[in-house]
């Protein structure tokens, strides 16, 4: 499929206690609206920080034009979203 990757937020898995996913583990991905649309199998884990994700990983991630700042752009809206929940602030650090 066009999804090849994707992204979270690693300190989420701390502030909700969840395990970090391992290699060899299934996630479910799911469009904007929560519901379902693949499983993928974990076969590499790349923890960087955000300004640092790269041009081709965007285009895995296989959202919109593909492109590093279309994939920024609603990536910092969607992390800014998550972390307010949790009166925390989103760093692109």
């Amino acid at each position: 499929g066009i999804k090849e990757a994707t992204a979270s937020l690693h300190c989420l898995y701390e502030i909700e206690n969840e395990l970090i996913p391992e290699v060899g583990d299934y996630v479910v991905i799911t469009n904007w609206k929560g519901i379902a649309q693949s499983i993928m199998q974990i076969t590499n884990i790349n923890i960087i920080p955000f300004k640092d994700v790269m041009e081709e990983f965007a285009a895995k991630e296989g959202e919109g034009d593909k492109t590093l700042s279309f994939w920024r752009k609603v990536h910092r809206k969607f992390f800014t979203l998550e972390l307010k929940e949790y009166s925390k602030k989103f760093s692109e650090d």
